[in-house]
């Protein structure tokens, strides 16, 4: 990462967006939350709901850290225009070949690709069968 970005941006001007909040990016987007202003979306609208109720359905950082937090939760894909940094944490489950499911990456590229911002990441739990053992 650019070090020389972070110097010349003003904290208080960031806007940071994670994608997905199950068991990676809700952590992530906690984290981030207490150091700059955080929208956590996500496409499952009884997630968000649950998470502004006070509610962590993943149960990765406990409802009282929902309650506190900073977070601005949304399933509304206009919000993440506000961002200026967005990091990507949607799963990658195992189709019935042993082969990782893109499609949630490719629906998170569809929904971000008209999104301006200056930096994205994609994070995204290990591709299960894709490893040898050798």
């Amino acid at each position: 990462m650019d070090m020389g970005l972070c110097k010349r941006m003003d904290i208080d001007k960031i806007k940071l967006a994670v994608v997905g909040l199950g068991y990676v990016g809700m952590p992530i987007a906690l984290a981030f939350s207490k150091k700059v202003r955080t929208i956590g979306f996500d496409i499952d609208k009884k997630k968000i709901r649950k998470y502004l109720g006070g509610e962590d359905p993943t149960r990765e950082v406990g409802d009282e850290a929902i309650r506190n937090s900073l977070i601005d939760f949304t399933w509304k894909e206009d919000k993440l225009k506000e961002a200026n940094f967005i990091i990507v944490a949607v799963p990658t489950p195992v189709n019935g070949d042993k082969t990782p499911d893109l499609s949630p990456i490719i629906r998170a590229c569809e929904i971000l690709f008209y999104t301006p911002c200056t930096a994205s990441w994609l994070l995204s739990p290990d591709c299960h069968g894709q490893q040898k053992n050798e």
